[in-house]
């Protein structure tokens, strides 16, 4: 599978399926936000 098909699937189960366990999926628990109006990780 394709970096860009890991995230459209990703983004699918997430944001249409509206399945939160995707985060736990295809995110890191340590993740790094870049907007600052977001705060780090899973929460």
């Amino acid at each position: 599978m394709s970096n860009k098909e890991i995230v459209v699937k990703a983004m699918k189960e997430f944001f249409v399926d509206r399945d939160s366990h995707a985060i736990e999926k295809y995110w890191q628990e340590h993740y790094i936000q870049h907007n600052p109006g977001m705060i780090n990780g899973h929460q």
